[in-house]
């Protein structure tokens, strides 16, 4: 089992809890042998290092004398296969520790229990060991382990004359149960690939830019829809489904019916509640999509209510979440609070929590997404902006236009670029926005990122160059108007979810910042 040169033992040695760490020293304990303690000295030594440095580790493990342990001729050979046993020995202890929490975890280890007995001649208790594993794997609706233990009970079952032949059709309906999980199976897979073929392409091109984007989005996730029975598909085959209309609804900015499936979503895992144990991963997902789509349809009071069971949720459960469910939720439970914080325009408060947020996310630094860093930095920068604070704007949008291109995607890249030239214009930075303007809105054509909208922040801009002042109250009433119109098109729209321009405008001719604009626009929706 090979390491990368990125570490991945160290990686794995760092998201070790303190039980897992525990759980390990008590495994090797019971290993004997020098090449057995040899390897626990070096996770000790790579468990209090806070940087993985090859020749850092060759020095700390040399200086190290115990008369037990033999650490004479160290080199880089004998450390890669070194740390190759401890990867191995790290994960057989992980299997052991959590195979009474996690399901497939368990069911694997009763699958391997029953092929051991099997090897051994006792294919009873293998048949037995394997009934235990189709009970579980059926209350967890595990379709594809299903498929294994049922291949597995066949091949006994072929092979030898058990008392299932007492048992009247027992044969017949292993097969028809296994014909029926197969076929299950295959249309999880197809649903599952139109999930991440949707997601996909949301991924690419964010929401659609016009109503050829529409049509061609609503094609080809038509075009790779399967054939599906309402009434009969299982659990997981409902939820890829819902899902995949989430995503292609979400796309085309069809809130209202992403919203509906999303609601369906949710209450499927509320229906049986062991499904949200089993996968509360999915489960939060969905109340993210929740979340996400009262925000961009402004329903306050259906954010709140979902906000508070998704932190109710995470309170109640939080002691039995593993490192991926803990990142699951401060990404999107972190993205909830500032978008709850932006629709009730408690900006300030907001600031606050930054720090802690910030702190959080760095210790998931390794494993969090480009896309994922990217959005975070994107809103704190709108956020630096609604309180007047331009130049803590300007620096977070400064860290995204610095990263590689492909890291970007257009619509981010564009908006970015725009999001600049307004912070350095607040800045009255005014040499360098004349440099820039006429590049950046050529790149807007360019990726098919212009529209209406765009067009007058442009023309806004350009007569804020030429006066080197801020535009009469007049002309800034006209524009907001203007603005207005073009944010109730469906497509033009999707402009105002990557900057709020009609506010940002608002905010000059009432002289108030955003913040203040947005905090009184929901006082009045409260009364």
């Amino acid at each position: 089992m090979a390491t990368s040169n990125s570490d991945h033992l160290f990686q794995l040695i760092k998201s070790l809890s303190k039980a897992e760490k525990r759980n390990f020293k008590v495994y090797t304990g019971r290993l004997s042998g020098n090449d057995g303690k040899l390897f626990v000295v070096l996770f000790d030594v790579l468990d209090k290092s806070n940087e993985y440095k090859e020749s850092n580790v060759l020095k700390k493990l040399s200086a190290i004398k115990k008369d037990d342990v033999n650490l004479k001729g160290i080199n880089k050979q004998r450390l890669t296969n070194l740390k190759r046993h401890l990867y191995s020995q790290i994960l057989k202890s992980l299997r052991l520790l959590h195979s009474q929490k996690d399901i497939d975890v368990h069911i694997r280890e009763l699958i391997d229990s029953s092929s051991i007995l099997y090897a051994k001649g006792l294919y009873l208790q293998a048949l037995k060991i394997l009934d235990k594993a189709k009970t579980v794997a059926q209350k967890a609706n595990q379709d594809f382990l299903m498929m294994e233990i049922f291949e597995h009970e066949k091949q006994i079952e072929s092979r030898h004359i058990t008392r299932s032949r007492k048992v009247e059709n027992k044969i017949e309906n292993l097969i028809k149960e296994s014909r029926r999980v197969n076929k299950v199976i295959n249309s999880s897979s197809e649903l599952l690939n139109l999930n991440l073929k949707i997601h996909g392409l949301y991924i690419k091109i964010g929401f659609v830019k016009n109503a050829k984007d529409a049509f061609f989005v609503r094609s080809y996730f038509y075009s790779n829809l399967p054939n599906y029975k309402l009434y009969k598909i299982t659990f997981f085959e409902r939820v890829y489904l819902l899902q995949s209309f989430v995503w292609y609804h979400y796309t085309c900015l069809n809130f209202p019916r992403a919203y509906h499936n999303a609601y369906k979503w949710v209450n499927l895992f509320r229906s049986k509640e062991y499904m949200i144990e089993k996968d509360p991963d999915l489960y939060m997902r969905g109340l993210h999509y929740l979340l996400l789509t009262c925000f961009y349809m402004r329903y306050y009071d259906q954010f709140e209510e979902y906000f508070e069971v998704f932190k109710k949720f995470y309170n109640e459960r939080k002691t039995s979440f593993n490192k991926t469910s803990e990142l699951v939720y401060l990404i999107y439970g972190y993205n909830a609070t500032l978008n709850k914080h932006f629709l009730a325009g408690t900006f300030t408060k907001a600031k606050k929590l930054l720090p802690e947020m910030e702190k959080q996310l760095l210790g998931f630094d390794k494993i969090i997404d480009h896309h994922r860093k990217i959005m975070f930095s994107y809103k704190v920068a709108w956020l630096y902006f609604a309180l007047s604070d331009y130049a803590s704007s300007l620096e977070q949008l400064n860290n995204i236009h610095n990263l590689k291109k492909n890291y970007l995607r257009n619509d981010i890249e564009c908006y970015t670029k725009l999001f600049i030239l307004i912070c350095n214009i607040e800045l009255k930075e005014y040499l360098l926005v004349s440099n820039l303007i006429s590049g950046t809105q050529r790149f807007f054509k360019k990726k098919d990122e212009s529209n209406p909208a765009i067009s007058l922040v442009f023309d806004y801009l350009r007569k804020r160059l030429l006066l080197r002042n801020e535009l009469p109250a007049k002309e800034l009433i006209d524009l907001y108007d203007k603005l207005m119109l073009h944010r109730a098109d469906k497509f033009t729209q999707r402009a105002f979810f990557y900057f709020n321009f009609t506010a940002w405008i608002k905010s000059k001719f009432e002289k108030e910042s955003i913040s203040q604009i947005r905090n009184d626009h929901f006082k009045n929706y409260r009364r």
